[in-house]
């Protein structure tokens, strides 16, 4: 549809006189927040998640361990999925996508490996939530590497791959503030 309107725009432009590659670019940049790529993922749901009653503080931080252990294959990444995607671009070296689709993985792992932690009855919003934005931002990761080599798709994805970085970011927020309102308690 973007594209679309895109066309059209430029075939209006066009047919008025008064298209210059400024005008295109503009129109494009007022565009590019509406392009995204849908992404398929695995999701998960309340009942896919193991709970236990106990909420005390105790149980809290063997969570908080459980998970910190599930996530450890994420610790290993310390380059921002970004700037992997930026060298490939800059370079064509496919050596690079391949290094995103592994980080895809890693991300696929972890969330695996958290599903099987056992949750606290009264964290369970915040966990699904983190199991979700692991699943979407591996999603994106994947996406980007599969299609790189076309444009308008890039475009489209590196606004999901925004969109799947603020999920993760926020889902991680709320289970820090878990983790703080149980401290107090």
């Amino acid at each position: 549809a973007v594209v679309g309107t895109l066309a059209a725009q430029y075939d209006a432009l066009q047919q008025k006189g008064i298209y210059t590659p400024e005008t295109a670019a503009a129109i494009a940049e007022q565009l590019a927040p509406s392009l995204k790529a849908p992404l398929t993922y695995k999701t998960f749901s309340i009942v896919d998640i193991a709970t236990i009653n106990d909420t005390s503080y105790a149980r809290m931080k063997q969570y908080q361990a459980d998970l910190r252990a599930a996530l450890a294959p994420l610790s290993d990444n310390s380059t921002p999925e970004l700037l992997i995607f930026n060298l490939y671009v800059q370079t064509g070296d496919p050596k690079y996508l391949d290094q995103l689709r592994a980080l895809a993985q890693d991300y696929a792992d972890a969330a695996d490996a958290a599903a099987k932690v056992v949750v606290p009855q009264d964290a369970v919003p915040e966990h699904v939530a983190i199991l979700n934005a692991m699943e979407q931002f591996g999603a994106s990761l994947s996406a980007l590497a599969d299609n790189a080599h076309d444009p308008i798709t890039t475009v489209a994805l590196l606004q999901s791959y925004n969109d799947a970085e603020g999920d993760m970011v926020m889902s991680f927020n709320t289970f820090a503030s878990y983790v703080m309102d149980h401290s107090k308690t």
